[in-house]
């Protein structure tokens, strides 16, 4: 059970912080074509950061048991 929440907290944790990168690009990043939606680029940032985090979580808990 404290694999799985490991797990769940490390990616919870990999999307909030990768949605507010992409909340950032989409504010402050530079572009001659029409500009990204900041509530676009957050759910991305968010679903590609949590997929990050529930990877290298689901890694870290497989190597914790060699």
């Amino acid at each position: 059970m404290n694999d799985l929440l490991n797990i769940l907290l490390l990616s919870g944790g990999s999307g909030v912080i990768a949605s507010l990168i992409g909340a950032l690009v989409a504010v402050f990043g530079k572009s001659n074509e029409e500009r990204l939606q900041v509530g676009n680029a957050s759910g991305i940032g968010f679903l590609v950061g949590a997929s990050i985090g529930a990877l290298v979580g689901i890694f870290e808990s497989l190597i914790g048991r060699l």
